[in-house]
């Protein structure tokens, strides 16, 4: 097997010159001698060469053999390679085919397994390449059951396995264990069942914002019909084509097209479209600085304070820009809010109908009043169940009728990630109750105030009851 010795060309943040980069003919050259052929959808993650990738997968999409595929031609870069599970157990597909690459290539010394499961294997060839002295290399698999044990000696790269049932904490050790060599590390795994980070990063990483977005990773899909050996054809393949015919889209669009698909029990779950809600007004990105600027205000210390930003075209509220801090005054707040270009050009605010209540000191409402001195606002108490009436129905309305739209930013994006985890409580049995849970919800109450404020006609929002209120 050749040596992997080309210098750095793409960056993931800085990345050091240390680090070496497998070129593409190498790679291609591992394909032929293991006699194998990629699909188009295969080939995009084999050879891409950023430090952190995520690609998940559909059912029989192949994603064990080609993450060990990709962490395979970077064998010769480093003496040491991890491969971590949720445990030791759901690591050994990938294992089981690098020891298969390893025999195949006439590389393979030794595997062996220990009493708890854990798996090495090592090859017959020593790092550094051509020096007797050197480490033989070797392939281990970790578990994340005990995350405070991913340490020791520093991995060449790291293969995160069914990463959508592992931890962000987990996530986030394994990145860290990647500096001492400037590792690449890939996270597969299927969508199902799989944790909100996960699916935020997916989703992050292709807006190029968010939460989860981190600068120069890269995320690709494996659907079922990529695995062309099974489904010749790809998506033209007649089971694939029988399956979406006979299945749920959302089922058949998670399990076969490895698109995320939204918890059931997400208040907006059901009325988020973003592809459909993201946009750009008619005078382009940002605040038209000769238009009214209006506030939507959700006062708050333990939990963030919210100042959502918008601008109305036509029957369209605009959400262009949002402070969203925590463990701040009122008054840290508003100065913040002070330093945007925008806060001379604010006309109407609303604010939560409890802002108003008084404790030991001034009242939030107070606050904001003696910074905007003179500016009109409103504050209304709202049911709770017809405040989500009317967002949810802001959500998915037509052009023309009151709808809600948001600018692609950064920190619009935070009213995204409140709608991706804000969900109802939940019974003893796990079934969701009707009343949301009172948390990740600050900006989504920002904007139903001002939503509310602007749209609300007294009737065809109403609940049965509105004994709960937003506070």
């Amino acid at each position: 097997m050749a040596v992997a010795t080309a210098p750095a060309t793409k960056t993931y943040g800085e990345r050091s010159p240390v680090r070496s980069i497998v070129p593409d003919p190498m790679k291609q050259e591992t394909l032929r001698q293991l006699a194998i052929t990629l699909s188009p959808m295969q080939r995009a993650p084999y050879f891409c060469d950023a430090r952190l990738l995520q690609v998940p997968g559909g059912w029989r999409a192949g994603k064990s053999f080609n993450a060990a595929l990709w962490q395979w031609c970077r064998i010769m870069t480093g003496p040491l390679h991890w491969i971590v599970g949720p445990d030791y157990w759901q690591a050994m597909a990938e294992f089981n085919y690098i020891v298969a690459f390893a025999k195949a290539a006439g590389l393979w010394k030794s595997n062996t397994s220990d009493k708890r499961g854990a798996n090495t294997l090592i090859l017959n060839v020593s790092y550094p390449l051509g020096d007797p002295s050197g480490e033989l290399i070797k392939v281990e698999t970790k578990s994340a059951v005990h995350p405070e044990k991913l340490g020791s000696v520093a991995p060449a790269t790291i293969l995160m396995v069914e990463a959508g049932q592992q931890t962000k904490e987990v996530r986030d050790i394994l990145i860290g264990r990647t500096a001492e060599l400037r590792a690449p590390m890939m996270m597969s795994g299927t969508f199902e069942k799989a944790q909100a980070w996960y699916v935020n990063f997916y989703e992050h990483n292709l807006l190029g914002h968010g939460v989860e977005y981190i600068r120069g990773a890269q995320v690709f899909r494996l659907p079922t019909h990529s695995n062309e050996t099974v489904f010749p054809g790809g998506l033209n393949n007649p089971e694939i084509q029988h399956q979406q015919e006979v299945l749920p889209e959302d089922f058949f669009n998670e399990k076969f097209l490895a698109f995320p698909s939204r918890p059931q029990h997400l208040v907006f779950g059901k009325w988020r479209q973003p592809e459909l809600q993201r946009g750009t007004p008619s005078w382009g990105p940002g605040i038209d600085m000769t238009e009214p600027v209006y506030l939507a205000i959700d006062p708050g210390t333990a939990h963030p304070h919210a100042v959502c930003v918008f601008q109305m075209e036509g029957n369209t509220a605009w959400l262009l820009d949002l402070v969203w801090l925590k463990n701040r005054t009122c008054q840290q707040v508003i100065d913040e809010c002070k330093e945007r270009a925008w806060w001379d050009k604010v006309t109407y605010w609303v604010i939560d109908v409890a802002a108003g209540q008084r404790g030991p000191e001034r009242s939030y409402l107070d606050i904001w009043r003696e910074n905007l001195p003179g500016i009109p606002y409103g504050t209304t108490k709202i049911a709770l169940l017809a405040g989500n009436n009317l967002h949810r129905q802001c959500l998915i309305a037509e052009w023309g009728d009151p709808k809600l739209m948001l600018f692609e930013c950064e920190a619009t994006s935070i009213l995204e990630w409140e709608y991706d985890h804000h969900h109802y409580k939940k019974a003893k049995d796990g079934e969701p109750l009707e009343e949301p849970h009172p948390f990740d919800d600050d900006a989504i109450k920002a904007t139903t105030y001002f939503l509310w404020d602007r749209f609300h006609d007294g009737s065809q929002y109403e609940p049965e009851t509105t004994s709960v209120v937003f506070a």
